[in-house]
């Protein structure tokens, strides 16, 4: 699996320097040609690389949570659009490194040096494309200062809406003793209590983590549970992530699969709205060619037979308004949510396992949850077996975050928004135009020699 992991991520590396490579030995591109579709291409790759059952994120991942003025630009531009900065700067560096190497190779009589000198072109030089490097990274920069400051005088100048209270249960449950009788009969337990502790603060709604009931949810097993009673009893909405049985589409009959969901539980005890994961995790939860491989590979879950996926355009529906939903490492995959915000979501609810893993994933869940509380505008609540649990405002600021591997029961407080950035609007599409727009102009231009481009 590792073997296959490495080759996997490994791929569109080596698929982008063999194309550029081909396209600028056959099209006798110049530097600034191969830079502009040497970005262009790589956030295609990347773009569709995104729509691959793996993905582990864009290049912007490596600005979060460090670097928030520039990923304020993500508002504008989405996460290739901070990928496309980092190629395109460090394409302009490594040029110019390129550049100052070979003026220092050249030779040095004083008659060969002033003729190569004549004949030199400006860009055979470092500064123009440092210069270059420096200006886009200035830029966007400042566009993300700008952002920043925008959104932090609308957030004060704003009329204050009332607050919405999630309680948030990380159950810290061990994924080796979860699906085990005893591992299910410690959830109940666990989140039972952890619902009820929190129904008595007065909270909202309760979130629960990826599931937290390790079981299909449904029938006489639901009624008969006693988190169900605590839910009837008490009637704080509960968010709850679990196992249940594909809905057949209209018209069709039932089909026995299953689907990891987060299911809203209002305060009668009825299922209101539903969402079904939609990227599973290979041999975890699903055998990919499961004709060819489930004869060579045993499956790495505890789960008996295969997963089915969620399809595109769910809606979760709260009384507070409809909620963008996340499960597991979906937030690398950024247009799962942004097409939820697009639909009209206020607020963002990801919920994870992340067991066994330390805090180092933890760490990188919540840089994803950054990214996509930040360019969507909305505040974002998560809910991890083992933690990081995380309330992210729209500013991309962590106001709460629980301590790793630890049972945690804590409310937190975010507030429902309306609004609609760049991003959520359009979505990638936006930025592959302006980058594939860009490349052709600069070939163009060259090819018309309208301007003498290096």
């Amino acid at each position: 699996c590792w073997i296959f992991l490495v080759l996997w991520h490994t791929a569109p590396l080596v698929l982008w320097m063999m194309i550029l490579g081909e396209l600028t030995r056959r099209c006798h591109w110049t530097r600034s040609q191969t830079l502009a579709f040497g970005v262009a291409l790589w956030c295609s790759l990347d773009w569709l690389c995104s729509y691959l059952p793996i993905y582990s994120g864009s290049l912007a991942i490596s600005q979060s949570p460090g670097n928030l003025w520039l990923l304020y630009s993500t508002r504008w531009f989405g996460p290739f659009g901070i990928s496309a900065a980092i190629v395109l700067v460090n394409g302009g560096l490594a040029y110019g490194l390129r550049s100052l190497l070979r003026q220092r190779a050249r030779p040095t009589r004083n008659d060969e040096s002033l003729t190569l000198t004549a004949a030199t072109p400006t860009f055979a030089t470092p500064l123009p494309w440092w210069s270059l490097a420096m200006g886009v990274f200035l830029a966007l920069h400042g566009i993300g200062w700008g952002l920043a400051q925008e959104s932090t005088r609308a957030e004060a100048s704003a009329p204050p809406s009332p607050p919405l209270t999630i309680g948030v249960i990380q159950g810290n449950i061990p994924t080796r003793i979860k699906l085990t009788p005893a591992g299910i009969q410690q959830s109940l337990k666990t989140y039972r209590q952890g619902y009820e502790a929190l129904a008595n603060l007065g909270v909202d709604a309760v979130l629960m983590p990826e599931g937290a009931l390790p079981m299909v949810w449904e029938g006489k097993t639901r009624l008969q549970s006693s988190l169900y009673q605590s839910i009837r009893r008490l009637g704080t909405p509960a968010w709850v992530s679990t196992f249940l049985t594909t809905e057949p589409p209209p018209g069709e009959e039932p089909n026995p699969g299953l689907t990891q969901s987060l299911i809203a539980v209002d305060s009668s005890g009825a299922t209101t709205s539903r969402y079904n994961k939609i990227k599973l995790v290979p041999l975890g939860e699903y055998i990919p060619f499961q004709n060819l491989l489930s004869k060579i590979l045993q499956r790495l879950s505890l789960m008996e037979g295969s997963l089915t996926p969620g399809g595109p355009g769910q809606s979760f529906n709260t009384p507070w308004g409809t909620a963008a939903i996340a499960i597991c490492y979906e937030p690398a995959f950024s247009y799962i949510i942004q097409n939820q915000v697009k639909q009209g979501a206020q607020f963002i609810l990801t919920v994870s396992n992340l067991d066994p893993y330390d805090t180092r994933l933890m760490a990188y869940q919540e840089a994803l949850n950054i990214m996509r509380a930040l360019e969507n505008d909305r505040w974002l609540v998560a809910a991890s077996n083992t933690g990081y649990s995380s309330l992210i405002s729209p500013q991309g600021q962590v106001k709460w975050r629980s301590a790793p591997h630890q049972l945690v029961i804590a409310p937190v407080q975010l507030y429902p928004r309306q609004t609609q950035t760049l991003y959520s609007q359009t979505g990638d599409g936006l930025i592959l135009c302006l980058l594939w727009g860009w490349g052709l102009s600069v070939w163009l231009l060259g090819r018309l020699r309208l301007i003498s481009i290096p």
